[in-house]
């Protein structure tokens, strides 16, 4: 009974926990050529160095799957523009604040559906555009400047 409980004891009692050893870099790469591949990642623990004359290599651990994760701020459009009235009844207006909008630059509307309403060019510095005929709804109006790489989605609401 007692050799029954010390093999119990000593089966259960002990616990092995295997754990993998994890490396969250911020950068690294993987290259193959003829014969030699080299993989590396920046930011990890070293564990070895190797020196023969000039040359040094330095063994880490390496994570196979890279998971970037990038955190940025939008920058904001070099080109401003002002959408009035919202709601509008008839007439939506787009006023360019800096400069007037490229030979480039044109305007869609979309209804909730993603069907395009209306599309047309934006040739000047202020703009009426006549949606009388449009049902009251909201609509998505988008403004592309593909010269200038501008691209800027407006929420506006059509209501009598």
């Amino acid at each position: 009974m007692r050799v029954s409980l010390c093999v119990f004891a000593i089966l259960f009692g002990s616990s092995v926990s295997l754990q993998a050893q994890e490396v969250i870099g911020t950068t690294g790469e993987h290259y193959e050529g003829e014969g030699i591949s080299l993989s590396w990642t920046l930011g990890e623990p070293v564990s070895e160095t190797y020196s023969s004359g000039d040359n040094f290599l330095t063994q880490g651990f390496h994570q196979g799957q890279f998971i970037l994760v990038y955190i940025g701020e939008k920058e904001e459009p070099a080109t401003e523009v002002t959408v009035y009235p919202n709601p509008f009844a008839n007439v939506l207006n787009i006023r360019f604040k800096e400069g007037e909008p490229t030979s480039q630059t044109v305007y869609q509307i979309f209804d909730l559906n993603g069907k395009s309403v209306v599309s047309g060019r934006l040739n000047n510095p202020e703009n009426q555009i006549s949606l009388g005929r449009l049902a009251n709804a909201q609509y998505l109006l988008v403004i592309i400047d593909t010269s200038t790489n501008f691209k800027e989605t407006y929420s506006v609401l059509k209501a009598n």
